[in-house]
């Protein structure tokens, strides 16, 4: 596990994106709701956990904006070799978890080629970067649980990868 502080600026840029990315996108529907958020205030502060992978391995947070239904296929950081991670934030660092809604069919196990877990903490601009896991592990060790919000997939932070393992593959 590794941590990395943004500044307020970067924090900002970050939550404008995922603002952006939920208006262009219209109503966005959502089966559960963690901790009582809007889907904007969601999709925003995926955005800064999202960021904080980017400065972490020096990459770029995608910009690109998409409508309703021609979404970025999970990919949300692009390495130059084209190396993909999907990054999954929670305003919930006690959980734990790096949790799908559901697993992709096997034959879409290309894109992303890496799930990223990233917790906020109680520092307002300190992140955990919990780990990273392939999408094929993941396929293949993910338990099921329900949260109270339905079925989802699993994997506890203890099974993930050091976010600087990824760099040296």
């Amino acid at each position: 596990m590794a941590f990395i502080t943004l500044s307020a600026a970067e924090i900002e840029r970050a939550r404008e994106i995922g603002r952006a990315r939920h208006d262009v996108k219209g109503s966005w529907p959502m089966d559960w709701n963690e901790g009582k958020k809007t889907p904007r205030s969601v999709a925003s502060e995926g955005a800064v956990c999202e960021m904080a992978y980017a400065k972490f391995w020096g990459l770029d947070i995608d910009r690109d904006l998409f409508e309703r239904g021609m979404g970025d296929n999970g990919v949300d950081l692009r390495f130059p070799g084209g190396v993909t991670v999907d990054v999954k934030g929670s305003l919930d660092y006690s959980s734990g978890n790096l949790i799908l809604n559901e697993l992709p069919p096997a034959s879409y196990l290309g894109l992303p080629h890496y799930y990223a877990l990233c917790f906020k903490t109680e520092a307002a601009t300190t992140f955990s970067l919990a780990g990273i896991v392939s999408a094929v592990e993941f396929f293949c060790r993910a338990t099921v649980d329900d949260f109270g919000f339905g079925q989802r997939f699993k994997m506890h932070q203890s099974l993930l990868h050091p976010p600087e393992w990824l760099v040296a593959q």
